[in-house]
């Protein structure tokens, strides 16, 4: 009997299928065989890009990406990174981002450029805090610590250390390898090689020959050959180069076949054996020129001058000084650059930076601007609204009062309410005039204008012909400031001085004026009662009072610490109770223009 599916498989639906599959494959070859990796991850974007499937494109960038790293390709690499920073702010997706900027900080890390790389580390870290991204944290957290153990910023290097385990912990990974791996690193370079060694073979159980964890085997024999050479342990440092170069070479690890293969030649050159060393070097140095390893290329070249001049090879030894010179020319040229782009990219980022925050300022001022010309607007009204009620509230008592006397009614109690019911009507006519001049002070600000203010003050002393008070001034200065508001500075510290005047004699007071550098200091002495030390701010707070049975609204001397402010002034008051008061205050000679 045949069957037939009644189902049919659509293109489409076939693709994608394949494309999750090749992502599968991609991912779990990345480390164990990049070559690999990167031919399905390859073969994955071309389906990617078929379907618009954006995100998968990006996981396939970032693939390769990494997996062009570990072989050491890393210009390959960093194109790969731009491109899933490119297509990630095209498409707002981040999902990504932290992979490109950890294979970025890898590859400058790699070239010696340690503080470009840091901060490609620090842009991840900072997303992965963002995301709660625990694994990919403790992994940028390990490396940063890598690179302070490289620069021998050993007490940095295991801060980061630390952090990196607590994420790992964080992020439920029973088997911090990473951890383990950079601990024994900084455990080496503190010259601790016995605990290092010991924790790379604790580590080495625990991943060899698992096909997963190809890449930290072969890091753990790098890092045991390395502990056993700085302890002269020339028979185990051979077997684990050994070991580390084979395993590199069979995963194709360029970058790292070409370490060991420097390593195990600076080892060998010191225990004499040159024709081997050379060996090893040439090796290393054609890996170098497929990958374009200019610092390793560097570093090979210096001790293989040194082993031709050892065997007395003097043709080859100058031709590596030739290719030395050329290729440091070219380094260091190319490190310049750089470096120069890097801080051309920083200050434009920075001038970006800086605009926005100008825009942003100019922004909420307009909103201040807007927000202060309302409640100025809401100030004025609500004066002007509260004033005829009030005045309706004293006109109906003294009608009350009058019509009581015209009847002949005699009520002690009743003309004490009417009394206090006009003083607290007056009183608060008197608030809301107050209230209305200190929220408006800034429309007055005509500051062109020359002022004399001994003008100023004989106008304002006319208002005070009706007291005792013997008020008496030098000659002041003309300056460009508003005039209302030396009205009003000047009537509110007189009155002041007349309302707390001294019970055993009549007020007197006396204004004066002296010049100190660029500004004029202006004194307003009294002989009144005084006022206490702890009080000698609070009186320029609005509302408050010291003695709350005097006259007053509380908002006089608060206006004039206003005043003062806007021609960015200072005021302020020197007394003891009993001996009198000075209140001082200073202005610009130029004034405000």
């Amino acid at each position: 009997m045949k069957f037939e599916s009644k189902y049919t498989v659509t293109q489409d639906e076939y693709l994608n299928a394949k494309l999750v599959e090749l992502i599968k494959l991609a991912q779990e070859k990345r480390e164990s065989e990049p070559s690999d990796a990167i031919k399905q991850a390859e073969e994955g974007i071309i389906i990617a890009k078929q379907l618009d499937d954006y995100k998968a494109l990006l996981r396939l960038l970032s693939i390769v990406a990494s997996s062009k790293a570990i072989q050491g390709h890393f210009e390959e690499a960093k194109e790969a990174c731009n491109k899933v920073l490119e297509l990630g702010e095209l498409f707002n997706v981040t999902e990504h981002k932290t992979t490109a900027l950890h294979v970025l900080g890898y590859s400058y890390a790699r070239r010696g450029l340690y503080q470009i790389a840091l901060e490609y580390y620090y842009q991840a870290v900072q997303i992965n805090l963002q995301k709660k991204d625990y694994k990919k944290l403790c992994e940028n957290y390990n490396n940063i610590a890598t690179i302070y153990k490289r620069i021998n910023q050993l007490d940095k290097s295991l801060s980061y250390l630390e952090k990196s385990l607590e994420f790992y912990i964080k992020s439920g990974n029973e088997l911090p390898y990473h951890y383990m791996a950079n601990k024994a690193g900084i455990l080496g370079v503190m010259k601790k090689y016995d605990e290092a060694i010991a924790l790379l073979h604790e580590l080495l159980a625990l991943i060899e020959g698992n096909p997963e964890q190809r890449f930290m085997e072969m890091s753990c024999y790098f890092g045991l050959a390395n502990q056993y050479s700085y302890k002269k342990d020339v028979v185990n440092a051979t077997i684990f180069f050994e070991k580390g170069i084979a395993l590199a070479e069979e995963c194709n690890y360029r970058e790292l076949l070409i370490r060991l293969l420097y390593r195990y030649a600076g080892m060998l050159f010191e225990l004499g054996k040159v024709e081997e060393t050379i060996i090893r070097l040439e090796g290393a140095l054609k890996h170098c020129h497929e990958q374009d390893n200019q610092v390793l290329q560097i570093d090979c070249l210096t001790l293989l001058h040194k082993c031709y001049e050892a065997v007395e090879d003097y043709t080859k030894s100058n031709k590596c000084l030739q290719d030395l010179v050329i290729l440091q020319k070219d380094y260091y040229q190319n490190d310049r650059d750089l470096k120069i782009l890097q801080i051309e990219q920083t200050k434009q980022a920075e001038i970006q930076t800086l605009i926005s925050k100008n825009e942003e300022i100019e922004r909420k001022n307009i909103l201040l601007e807007q927000s202060i010309k309302q409640l100025k607007q809401y100030a004025y009204i609500v004066a002007h609204d509260l004033k005829q009620p009030l005045r309706s509230i004293n006109g109906f008592a003294q009608l009350i009062g009058k019509n009581l006397n015209a009847e002949k009614i005699e009520n002690p109690d009743i003309d004490s309410y009417i009394n206090h019911l006009s003083s607290s009507t007056n009183y608060l006519n008197d608030l809301l005039e107050d209230l209305l001049q200190y929220a408006t002070l800034e429309e007055f600000t005509n500051f062109d204008t020359h002022i004399n203010l001994n003008d100023i003050l004989k106008e304002v002393l006319s208002s005070f012909k009706g007291s005792d008070a013997e008020v008496t001034f030098d000659k002041l200065p003309i300056v460009k400031v508003s005039k209302i508001h030396m009205s009003l500075l000047f009537q509110n510290i007189i009155d002041n001085a007349i309302k707390f005047k001294n019970q055993a004699t009549s007020p007197i007071v006396h204004i004066s004026v002296v010049k100190d550098k660029d500004k004029h200091v202006f004194s307003i002495k009294d002989n009144g009662i005084g006022i206490a030390l702890p009080y000698h701010e609070k009186i320029f707070n609005v509302f408050y009072r010291i003695e709350k049975d005097k006259e007053g609204t509380g908002i006089g001397l608060a206006i004039c610490d206003k005043i003062i402010d806007l021609y960015e002034g200072k005021i302020w008051i020197e007394s003891e109770v009993g001996k009198g008061s000075i209140f001082k205050f200073t202005l610009p000679i130029n004034g405000l223009v």
